[in-house]
């Protein structure tokens, strides 16, 4: 609706993708600019399968638990627990599990999954130590290299050959398990600096990796 407004024809194509190349041979390419965000998935793209030397895969499973204790504030403190549905359950997590992208990607243990944050979430509010597990899920993330300032994502224009990419692909992704904070933010630099067709809107940090990203794609 926003877009029509603006008079910008804006629509949703959801299509499985093995490579760009398949993108640019899309019925509505050509594309002003291609932005990569498909988080721990960037590497099966055929373009972009040496990023996997850059991004490491990391698995994820969180426990949805009874509300026994009556947790009303969500913690934090290495794990978290949050109150959800009402507060009659509380989402907790998360475990970090590094598997070969082979396996990583694979439905969530609800036993394996307490086994491994049951102490810690002891720890946290003791009453989840023994609340009864209603479910688990589980997902992937794609964590950057670590720098002095911790997992800070990575965003920028690849450098890929005019052949493979004529317009231009954009990276923002390896967000990590920290992506609900910089998201937004990083999202709308990213979108300045793809309009722009300029990095300079981005944080300078988010792009400490350029050299290992152009040798990683070869």
């Amino acid at each position: 609706a926003e877009a029509a407004e603006n008079g910008v024809d804006c629509r949703w194509i959801e299509r499985r993708l093995g490579s760009l190349a398949e993108l640019q041979a899309a019925e509505a390419a050509p594309y002003d600019a291609i932005v990569v965000a498909t988080g721990a998935r960037v590497i099966e793209l055929e373009e972009l399968r040496g990023l996997r030397d850059l991004v490491t895969l990391c698995r994820g499973q969180n426990l949805l638990l009874e509300n026994a204790g009556g947790l009303k504030t969500p913690l934090i403190c290495g794990k978290y627990a949050v109150p959800v549905a009402a507060g009659a359950h509380v989402l907790a997590g998360a475990t970090f599990e590094y598997d070969p992208p082979e396996t990583v990607h694979r439905p969530a243990d609800a036993d394996a999954a307490a086994a491994a944050l049951r102490p810690a979430l002891a720890r946290l509010h003791p009453a989840l130590g023994s609340a009864r597990v209603i479910g688990a899920t589980a997902g992937v993330r794609a964590l950057p290299p670590r720098s002095h300032r911790g997992y800070v994502p990575l965003c920028g224009r690849l450098a890929l050959p005019p052949e493979a990419a004529p317009a231009g692909v954009w990276l923002f992704g390896a967000l990590g398990s920290r992506g609900l904070i910089h998201h937004a933010l990083l999202g709308r630099a990213v979108a300045a600096a793809v309009l722009a067709g300029d990095e300079a809107p981005l944080p300078e940090h988010t792009r400490r990796c350029e050299e290992r990203l152009r040798e990683a794609l070869g």
